[in-house]
């Protein structure tokens, strides 16, 4: 019974805060995501979202060439691939709806920036302020298309979604040499790092690129970055936890 408490405890420890709840979120959103292009080819359905640029609703609807025509599937197939489908939006959704208002936190770290070496003070400033506006043009795109009811493919939703990439994208790129000159990050953030790239770059360009690998790219990612998490969770669950039980008298 003491381990399945100290478990539980350590769940909730993790999840009690929004960082870990947005990257366990993440997790299961690109799941779904590479779980649903998964069984659409394993199935050999029609892959109308084998690519991860879609078609708007306005444009004409294409006829496949022959080689491309998939088998039919049987509804309960089409029911499991339309509840993934789902299932990535909506945590794709929460994650985003966890970021709400969070530009205000970065405008705050941003006033407190007080590093010696002025390159690096710059670099850290620059990333503060490309995720100040990652957030700010996120929140207005969700606030359109979720509250106002705003069309998401409509050219200026679009035009901003990947201007979130693109500052998405240079975050990533100013991390590198503050990693250099900070002396910090370690093999597995690096690795998570250039998983990222071409992900937000993808995002920016708006290239017609395969389900499989584009979703593929994010799991690894997000499984690096869920694993990451807890072990710092974990460190100061042990912290605490040794607080604890120094603070506790002996009885005698």
């Amino acid at each position: 019974m003491e381990l399945k408490d100290d478990a539980l405890a350590k769940g909730v420890f993790f999840l009690s805060t929004t960082e870990s709840r947005s990257k366990l979120y993440r997790l299961l959103q690109y799941g779904s995501k590479f779980t649903k292009w998964a069984l659409i080819q394993l199935w050999e359905m029609e892959g109308s979202t084998s690519s991860h640029m879609q078609q708007c609703d306005n444009e004409p609807e294409k006829t496949p060439p022959p080689h491309e025509l998939k088998k039919p599937a049987s509804d309960w197939k089409r029911r499991a691939i339309a509840s993934l489908g789902r299932a990535e939006l909506i945590f794709g959704d929460a994650r985003r709806f966890f970021r709400f208002l969070q530009f205000l936190e970065m405008a705050d770290i941003y006033r407190h920036v007080r590093e010696p070496l002025r390159a690096v003070r710059v670099l850290r400033r620059l990333r503060i302020l490309c995720f100040f506006f990652f957030y700010f043009i996120e929140n207005y795109v969700v606030l359109c298309t979720r509250v106002l009811g705003v069309s998401s493919r409509g050219p200026l939703m679009r035009r901003l979604r990947r201007s979130c990439n693109g500052f998405w994208l240079l975050s990533i790129l100013l991390v590198f040499p503050l990693d250099y000159m900070m002396h910090r990050g370690t093999m597995l953030s690096t690795v998570k790092k250039l998983l990222e790239l071409p992900v937000a770059f993808v995002g920016l360009s708006g290239l017609r690129v395969n389900d499989g690998l584009f979703s593929a790219l994010g799991l690894a990612s997000a499984q690096i970055g869920v694993y990451s998490r807890w072990a710092d969770v974990m460190t100061k669950f042990q912290k605490q936890h040794l607080m604890r039980l120094a603070a506790t008298p002996d009885v005698i």
